[in-house]
């Protein structure tokens, strides 16, 4: 399962590279962010190596993510709709993070 999430994050994180330079800076930049975060914590998982890094490191770049993305939020009619995207994107790699990283006991 965790291979399937480092795929989708690596597709999130190609699909941003794929708009920069297209006027959607705004939203490439967090999902490349997003992308890349995700899928190093999916393959740290995986791997079960130095999640604690990696999930302090995930945390953080949602923070980065947020405030990239009101920073290039444009000046138009179209920034609360980038702004709360780019929140539900950090929202989602937040979750993803916490979800993933977290120590389960075994009965």
């Amino acid at each position: 399962m965790h291979i399937a999430a480092v795929i989708v994050y690596a597709l999130l994180a190609a699909l941003g590279a794929a708009a920069l330079g297209h006027g959607v800076d705004a939203l490439a930049v967090p999902t490349i962010l997003a992308g890349v975060a995700g899928a190093t914590v999916a393959l740290a998982t995986h791997l079960n190596r130095g999640t604690r890094p990696v999930r302090t490191g995930a945390l953080t770049i949602a923070a980065i993510l947020v405030a990239a993305g009101i920073a290039l939020a444009p000046a138009n009619t179209d920034r609360p709709f980038v702004i709360i995207v780019d929140v539900v994107i950090a929202a989602l790699l937040t979750a993803f993070t916490l979800l993933a990283t977290t120590n389960r006991q075994q009965p």
